[in-house]
Parts: structure tokens; C-alpha cells; sequence
């Protein structure tokens, strides 16, 4: 199965309508990675387990405008034979189903990615307070874990911008950036920031023109590691 079906689907105007919406139904999970339904009536008659009668209704039916529905493109039709074949049909709107899928696909993994992160924090926290707890005892000791972890941080830091910086597509800025990120890093993970950068920056939607695109400092301020794909490319795309 290649269609992401939607709960959209029981408040459209073929809702009330429990035959044909059933039908559309069957006939979405019919359809390949294009949104296309390469099958003869009787094909999918057996593959839904239909009358043959009822496919043709129901693709009649699917082909026809329909005023009350909410995408007004295509005159409101859901499907529409394949020229130049004498079997097939492509659903309408397909793309955009997908896209908007893809939309939220994004954004459940940005939500799993900040769970992540303030699990992990949680944890760093509770470490913390123990290694206090067991140290107080010892003020030279703990004094020099305090160096040691803070030169770590330092070098941790520096690696983690390093690698900020070689993926950002503008190099323009670069103390400027240095000291944002590290204020970044205060906001949110270093390495949920670098994680959704490479995502913008892959993506079609983000970063389509570098030398447009703002300085590093200006998008680490504005947090814009948060920015859902759609919004980055506006966001990204400007002087």
C-alpha cells in the first residue's frame, strides 16, 4: 500500500454517503506510489471483493464534479481516466495529500527529537546532583572536575560549531555565529540544532538560494532549527 489515507475523508461530502465513501476507500489502497490505479474494473472488482457493477458505479461517481467538495481543483472530481489507455485512473490531488503527510511526518520527528533531548537532560541533571553530593566533601577535587569538564565543554563546543559551520550554506559571520550557537546550545541540544539544519538544508523547500539566505547568527537567534519545513523557506530565503 502506497496511500496515506486521512481522517479528512469522514468529513468530506461523500461522507454521508457510506457506499461511495467505502468504495474510495478500497479504491485509495488500490493505488501505487504515484496515485495511480493501473487495474481493468474487474481487477478490482476481485481485489476489494466488489460486484463488478458497483466498481463501475463507484469510478462514474468519483469522475464526476462535485460542487459541495473542499478542494475546488479539478472541479471537485476525485479521479480521472488515464489518456491513452483503455484501463487506469490517476487520483487527483495526490501530490498534495503526500506533501501534506510528509508535513507531518516532519514535525512528529521533531517532537520525538526534543522528548529525546529533555530525557537525555533530565538524566544529565540527576547525574549532576549526585557527582555534587559525593564531591562536597573534597572542595580541590571537585574544583578540578569543575576545570576539566568546563575544558571539555569548551572542546565539545568548538567541535560541535565546527561542524554547524561546515553544513550552514552561508559563510558570512563567523564569530558572530560562534557566539550565537553557543547560546543556542543553552535553548536546545547542539546536536538536535546541526540534526534539523541538515534537514533544511537537503531539503527542496529551504535554503534554495544561499547567498540570500540569512547569516548564521540571525537563524541560530531566531531559533530556527524549530522552523517546519514549509516555513523555512521563506525564512531562509530572505536578504
Amino acid at each position: 500500500m502506497f496511500v496515506k489515507l486521512f481522517t479528512q475523508i469522514l468529513d468530506s461530502s461523500i461522507a454521508d454517503d457510506r457506499k461511495l465513501r467505502h468504495f474510495f476507500t478500497d479504491f485509495l489502497l488500490c493505488a501505487d506510489s504515484k496515485g495511480v490505479v493501473m487495474m481493468t474494473p474487474a481487477a478490482i472488482a476481485r481485489r476489494i471483493g466488489a460486484p463488478i457493477d458497483e466498481v463501475e458505479w463507484g469510478i462514474e461517481e468519483l469522475s464526476k464534479p462535485d460542487p459541495l467538495s473542499k478542494s475546488l481543483d479539478h472541479e471537485g472530481r476525485r479521479i480521472k481516466a488515464l489518456e491513452g489507455s483503455g484501463y487506469g485512473w490517476e487520483i487527483l490531488n495526490f501530490e498534495s495529500y503526500r506533501a501534506m503527510r510528509s508535513a507531518d511526518d516532519m514535525r512528529e520527528k521533531t517532537r520525538l527529537r526534543v522528548q529525546r533531548y529533555r530525557e537525555k537532560q533530565k538524566d544529565v541533571t540527576q547525574c549532576n546532583a549526585d557527582v555534587t553530593q559525593c564531591n562536597a566533601s573534597n572542595t580541590k577535587q571537585k574544583q578540578k572536575q569543575k576545570q576539566s569538564t568546563e575544558a571539555e565543554y569548551r572542546s565539545s563546543e568548538e567541535s560541535t560549531f565546527a561542524q554547524f559551520w561546515e553544513i550552514y550554506p552561508r559563510k558570512v559571520g563567523k564569530g558572530a555565529a560562534r557566539k550565537a550557537f553557543a547560546k543556542a546550545c543553552k535553548r536546545a541540544e547542539a546536536q538536535c540544532i546541526i540534526d534539523a539544519l541538515k534537514e533544511q538544508v537537503e531539503s527542496p523547500h529551504a535554503f534554495t538560494e544561499p547567498k540570500y539566505s540569512p547569516h548564521a547568527s540571525t537563524w541560530l537567534n531566531r531559533d530556527g532549527w524549530e522552523d517546519e519545513l514549509e516555513a523555512a523557506q521563506s525564512k531562509n530565503n530572505e536578504f
